[in-house]
Formats: structure tokens, sequence, C-alpha cells
């Protein structure tokens, strides 16, 4: 099954890690419902993205992140670009 990339702009915050969860666990889901791998990607997702505020970011600084999630040949291919 083909699935096409998703793309997302986020807010610096960590209230978008749920979206961010939901939208890889969507991905995952949609090319293999059966699969297990969509846990492990979430808690990949939320090492990244929750360091990346941690280190990255002033306090207060707002700021966008475009997260791109995309499954070929069956592998997770994840893009966080920021700042």
């Amino acid at each position: 099954m083909i699935v096409e990339p998703v793309t997302l702009l986020v807010a610096n915050d960590l209230a978008a890690l749920p979206v961010l969860q939901a939208a890889s666990t969507a991905l995952v889901r949609a090319v293999d419902d059966s699969s297990s791998d969509a846990r492990e990607i979430e808690l990949v997702i939320e090492e990244l993205f929750t360091n990346i505020l941690k280190y990255e970011y002033l306090p207060g600084l707002r700021e966008s992140l475009r997260v791109r999630f995309e499954i070929k040949d069956q592998v997770f291919d994840l893009k966080m670009r920021f700042k």
C-alpha cells in the first residue's frame, strides 16, 4: 500500500507532542494495522521533540517546527526542521 507522507507545522510547545504521536501512529497503522511499531515510534518522537524543546529554544520563545513522516519500503522516515 502506498501512503502519502504527512507534514505538520507545530509550535515549539509540549502540547504539540500528542498531535505528532497520533499522526505517526495513524500513518503506521495505515500501512500495517497489526504493527506493534507504533508505540516505539511514539517514544522516539517524544524523546526527540522534548530534547529539541529543552535544548534548542529559550524559555518563552515561540517558534514552529516542521515535522514530516513517511513510510517508504517499510522504513519509517522522520524529519524535524527547527530554527
